[in-house]
């Protein structure tokens, strides 16, 4: 009411309350509310730089446009929020050239955003593009300011290490991950209650690199770190750091099964299963992972010639595959990935200077800013 009979006063403040209440619906599990908040919060920004305020809307919009393809990426729909994500990171290109020390941590956050929607499209090449740019950007925020961005840098440099792992790049993405270690390790020293979660990703995923590169003794070596950090953890009810353990547990089977270890295995497996049976129970986004742990499990009891126990474990993977493959996509909720996306807080500066002006019309037939907006959500 305020904005429509004062908009010039109160149509920013809308907007950014509109941004602010669709981090909270997507936080409370009602996904497309979030969508709908943040499409009209994009929606008033544009019409703010339809009046004559482009100078001083820009880092607002791309951040706008930023948090919308985050929420259309968390309801399934990646190709969308990739097209609204790319506008976003045009904008703080624009912004960032001008001012980088305000908005370069924000184009690398959208940098970061855009290589997870193009692995999650299966686009490696482009993901490992993405993170690549990311890296340069959080190394050099880092250089100045280490204490904010070296925890970034390591989170970059993991992904990286993943995307180049699935492009066969073997060297590279075991430099990156051992790398990524390495930060988080002098991280968690500092201060261990911040990042031993965080080196604990890292070490798994750095014993899948080093198996990759055929050094098991050493995989073997980073996974039981990682086990023996998120075992102390326990007892907890986090369930993040609970399927991190999982993670690891079935990463140590795999390892201790290629040097032979059997029994052990086997052990691994057996912890990795109970662990994700009590997740899968309280919600059925981690019933995946319990079908993961349940295929371990079974080549783990074959190795050992436990026939039986191998196919009761198999088969109950393969129901529980079988009820997601039959269950629509709506049905379950989302999965328990974590993903980098920003805050309402943002870095954006709201006063610009004439740098700011830009071609918006050859810009919307470009890329089809208002198009995309208003059919975002309305599927």
């Amino acid at each position: 009411m305020l904005a429509g009979a004062h908009p010039d006063s109160y149509t920013s403040e809308l907007a950014n309350s509109l941004t602010a209440l669709s981090n909270r619906l997507k936080a409370v599990g009602r996904r497309e509310d979030a969508v709908a908040a943040a499409r009209e919060a994009s929606e008033l920004y544009l019409q703010l730089w339809d009046d004559g305020k482009a100078d001083i809307v820009m880092p607002d919009l791309a951040r706008s446009l930023n948090n919308l393809a985050v929420h259309l990426a968390a309801i399934g729909q990646p190709d969308q929020a990739l097209a609204v994500l790319d506008d976003a990171i045009d904008l703080r290109r624009r912004l960032a050239g001008h001012n980088p020390d305000a908005f370069l941590p924000d184009l690398a956050s959208s940098l970061n955003n855009r290589a997870n929607l193009l692995d999650d499209l299966n686009r490696d090449e482009e993901a490992t593009s993405a993170i690549a740019e990311t890296i340069e950007i959080y190394r050099r925020l880092a250089e100045h300011r280490p204490e904010a961005f070296l925890p970034d840098l390591a989170m970059a440099l993991g992904n990286y290490a993943v995307n180049a792992a699935a492009l066969k790049q073997t060297a590279g993405a075991l430099a990156a991950s051992t790398e990524s270690v390495e930060i988080y390790r002098s991280l968690a020293e500092r201060r261990p209650d911040l990042h031993r979660a965080d080196l604990a990703m890292a070490l798994n995923n750095l014993s899948l690199r080093l198996g990759q590169a055929g050094s098991q003794e050493d995989a073997l070596e980073a996974v039981a770190e990682s086990v023996r950090i998120r075992r102390g953890f326990l007892p907890t009810e986090d369930r993040e750091i609970l399927h991190g353990l999982v993670a690891s547990l079935n990463n140590l089977g795999i390892r201790l099964r290629a040097l032979e270890r059997h029994e052990e295995a086997a052990t691994a497996a057996h912890e990795a299963v109970e662990v994700c049976r009590a997740l899968a129970d309280q919600e059925q986004a981690y019933r995946p992972s319990l079908a993961e742990a349940l295929n371990s499990l079974a080549i783990a009891e074959a190795r050992l010639g436990h026939a039986h126990e191998s196919a009761a474990a198999a088969r109950e993977a393969v129901m529980l595959l079988r009820a997601l493959h039959e269950t629509p996509t709506a049905d379950i909720p989302a999965s328990p990935r974590v993903g980098a996306y920003e805050g309402t807080g943002g870095r954006g500066i709201r006063a610009m200077t004439s740098y700011a002006r830009w071609d918006r019309a050859r810009y919307v037939e470009r890329v089809g800013v208002r198009r995309k907006l208003s059919g975002a959500a309305r599927r």
